[in-house]
Formats: C-alpha cells, sequence, structure tokens
C-alpha cells in the first residue's frame, strides 16, 4: 500500500505540469487568481494553526503514552524546576 502513495506522490507534478500544459492557453485570468488566492490562504492558515498550537516556553513535550489500557495523547506539561534552571538534567552530584 506504501508503495502506491509513493508512486502517486511522484507522479502528481508530472500530472499537474500535464494538466498546465493541456488548459495553459484557455485558463481565465480570474481561475488563476483563484487558485493563488486559495494558495495564500492555506498558506496563512498553516502559520496561524502553528502558531497558535505551540507550546509555551517553560512547557515540555510529553510523547503518547498508555495508562490502565488507555491512550493518553502528547502533550504540554510544565518543567521541573531543577531542570529548566540548568538548562536539562541536573548535573551529578548537584542537589
Amino acid at each position: 500500500m506504501l508503495r502506491f502513495t509513493e508512486i502517486g506522490l511522484f507522479l502528481v507534478p508530472f500530472a499537474l505540469y500535464a494538466v498546465w500544459l493541456v488548459l495553459g492557453t484557455r485558463t481565465p485570468p480570474a481561475l488563476v487568481w483563484g487558485a493563488l488566492g486559495l494558495i495564500l490562504l492555506m498558506a496563512v492558515g498553516t502559520v496561524w494553526f502553528g502558531l497558535a498550537n505551540r507550546a509555551d516556553r517553560d512547557e515540555s513535550y510529553v510523547p503518547a503514552h498508555v495508562v490502565d489500557g488507555r491512550i493518553i495523547s502528547g502533550h504540554g506539561a510544565p518543567e521541573a524546576k531543577g531542570a529548566a534552571e540548568a538548562g536539562g538534567a541536573p548535573a551529578p552530584g548537584r542537589r
């Protein structure tokens, strides 16, 4: 199944180029501007989503794990005070 996906993703640019060759001279300018507007809207939406869902600086990522047969999704959790001040795990011998 994965091979079909990889082959499909490889062929997408060639198919888009073929469509562009066929429709290139007959495409109305409004359609081109509409497509560019949608691409811009997708880019702005992607940036907004990334900024809206980012973790705070004092949080570290806790990966998804299983507790009592339930899957707990990944999330941000506050760092331990000692680790945050030292820039990671405390040095050996330091208490």
